[in-house]
């Protein structure tokens, strides 16, 4: 299994990497820094495996409709300092922080390579609530209304609060968004 890694700490990177290499089902592994980066080896290596910091998913998001072939399998990561991320395991099918455990990475790989496994769908974003991540289907957003410095995410069954802008939500969805009002867009689906 070909692997890339996506990480701004390049040091986690590496030791992540070292771990890998003690992985017999690990093949040829990349490093990259960022997306922009990792683009070279996502376009000329079939990548099957691809460990991500959850700060560059919404970057790979808007690449990935560009990849001739996309991992099917994604491993988030959070940083050594990185809070409210506890909950992530219940959010995505793999979660890791450093220190990297040969443990914990060799259990990834046990668990992919169950015939029965069925990896969770990536067309979602995270959304930061109340110090938990919450993984948001693109398909699930109804719209999202501007509150003061605020927006509310509105989904299919669940209702969201963050801090931020209607323009910057827009800029992070992939998704078509028709602004309605001058503080709010709606999904077209």
């Amino acid at each position: 299994m070909n692997c890339c890694i996506v990480d701004e700490d390049l040091r986690a990177a590496d030791e992540l990497a070292v771990v890998l290499e003690k992985v017999e089902q690990a093949g040829h592994i990349a490093i990259a820094e960022n997306i922009p980066q990792a683009m070279d080896s996502l376009l000329r290596t079939k990548t099957d495996l691809l460990f991500i910091r959850i700060n560059a998913w919404d970057e790979y998001r808007k690449v990935a409709p560009f990849l001739p072939r996309g991992p099917e399998r994604v491993v988030f990561l959070s940083g050594r300092r990185e809070h409210c991320t506890a909950n992530l395991s219940m959010e995505v099918d793999f979660h890791l922080r450093p220190p990297y455990l040969e443990g914990r990475v060799r259990r990834i790989f046990e668990r992919i390579s169950v015939p029965d496994f069925q990896p969770r769908g990536l067309e979602f974003f995270f959304l930061r609530v109340n110090c938990h991540f919450h993984a948001i289907p693109y398909s699930s957003v109804r719209w999202i209304k501007r509150k003061g410095s605020h927006v509310i995410v509105q989904t299919e069954d669940r209702q969201f609060e963050v801090a931020g802008t209607l323009e910057k939500m827009q800029e992070r969805l992939p998704i078509r968004l028709e602004r309605v009002t001058w503080g709010m867009l709606v999904a077209r689906w």
